[in-house]
């Protein structure tokens, strides 16, 4: 099977290994927050590469720019609960200041590829 073309994109690929760590913080967090907290957590990690993904196949610089524009509010969604996360002590900080990382990471880099498309 070959590559899609949004695997191509470093933005993307920064993202599938921020949603893949957001998967693994959400293991940490005990289970009475399974149905709110976490629920909405992995639905806005999985957002931001499901919007770079579908804004990667469309082929209007409009449409594209759209869905880049959802990711980044998906990103700051995922950064902002990541942030609630920490504060209230449901894990631990190491985990937390890698995502928040590569979350101002993403961020950068959507605005770069919306500046230049």
């Amino acid at each position: 099977m070959g590559m899609f073309r949004f695997q191509s994109l470093n933005v993307w690929v920064k993202s599938h290994s921020f949603v893949k760590e957001v998967f693994k913080l959400c293991d940490d967090i005990p289970s009475k927050y399974r149905f709110t907290l976490v629920q909405q957590l992995v639905r806005a990690g999985l957002s931001i590469t499901n919007n770079i993904s579908e804004g990667s196949g469309r082929s209007s610089t409009k449409d594209q720019n759209y869905y880049y524009t959802i990711a980044r509010g998906s990103t700051l969604e995922a950064v902002n609960m990541i942030i609630l996360v920490k504060e209230i002590g449901l894990v631990g900080d190491e985990a937390v200041n890698r995502l928040l990382y590569k979350g101002e990471e993403i961020l950068k880099m959507l605005y770069v590829l919306r500046k230049n498309n």
